[in-house]
């Protein structure tokens, strides 16, 4: 097993590339760049991100292969050719085949790391989407595994972040005063529910009335009152983001009360959201928190994994 590279620089070089604030020359470790595909957001990421860290220099051949794999090529085999393809999914068809074709082209790729497409942690991407019909067949060469050793990367919810210094807690502590001086009427004392409805009935006297934008400085006690570790995002472009992060879940500043007031969210249901974290038991979150929590996720309040 090939140990994580875990230096903070590689750390936050690894976030970025990987949600795509910084271009993949940022990193020049296999293992780096392999961690970096391993926590791509394929949701958020242009093509063209994702396309650019295929062909750095440095990348290995297992870690291309992956890349292949998981943008689901299995999928399109139920066309019998490429202009069958609907318009619809023809991004994310013309992303995976070009993939293919570097990762079929390219003779220079790294050795070292796994990757076998018959068990990417468990998942056998040749038999996905066997209930549709296949109309076409991949190249041998993308069906055999890249031997090597298997790249592991954390899990755990603080993967890339860390605890405040000195300095970032007395930030954190400024942040959560300056919150509470928003609050009129709240007192010193009050219940960590009694701080979330006070927000939430400030941010919404505030959301009603002509004028500037809700102050974000709102969501510090938002984010007090829950009571969760406070922990520190490792950004080398965007600057430190302080947030709350425990087990699988974590929250960050100015997101509740930026996209509550974004999105035209009644605040009530950032109250509501509230109460639902609240009530999750310590350990990673139960099923029924996911379920529960869909529409949270959908206006991006929550954010799963570190």
């Amino acid at each position: 097993m090939i140990d994580p590279v875990f230096p903070n620089a590689v750390r936050r070089a690894v976030a970025d590339v990987a949600e795509g604030r910084r271009p993949p020359d940022a990193l020049e470790d296999p293992v780096a760049l392999h961690q970096a595909a391993l926590t791509w957001d394929w949701d958020a990421q242009e093509p063209e991100a994702l396309l650019a860290l295929a062909a750095h220099p440095a990348l290995a051949r297992g870690t291309l292969l992956m890349l292949v794999w998981r943008s689901a090529p299995g999928y399109y085999l139920r066309y019998p050719d490429d202009a069958a393809v609907p318009e619809g999914e023809r991004e994310g068809f013309e992303t995976g085949r070009a993939l293919a074709e570097i990762y079929l082209r390219r003779t220079d790729l790294r050795d070292g790391i796994a990757f076998d497409p018959r068990d990417d942690d468990g998942e056998d991407h040749t038999a996905a989407y066997g209930d549709a019909p296949r109309r076409r067949a991949l190249p041998p060469a993308l069906l055999a595994p890249v031997p090597g050793e298997a790249c592991a990367w954390p899990t755990a919810p603080d993967a890339l972040t860390r605890a405040p210094d000195g300095a970032e807690r007395a930030a954190i502590a400024a942040g959560i005063a300056r919150g509470r001086a928003l609050l009129p009427g709240l007192p010193g004392a009050a219940s960590p529910r009694e701080v979330a409805a006070a927000v939430a009935a400030t941010l919404a006297a505030t959301l009603g009335a002509a004028g500037p934008a809700p102050p974000d400085d709102l969501a510090w006690p938002w984010l007090d009152a829950l009571g969760w570790p406070w922990r520190c995002g490792d950004s080398a472009t965007d600057g430190v983001l302080f947030g709350v992060a425990r087990d699988g879940l974590s929250l960050f500043v100015p997101d509740i009360v930026a996209r509550t007031a974004g999105a035209g969210i009644d605040p009530a249901e950032t109250l509501a959201f509230f109460d639902l974290l609240q009530r999750q038991p310590p350990g990673p979150p139960a099923f029924s928190f996911w379920d529960e929590a869909e529409a949270a996720f959908a206006r991006g309040w929550l954010v799963a994994g570190g």
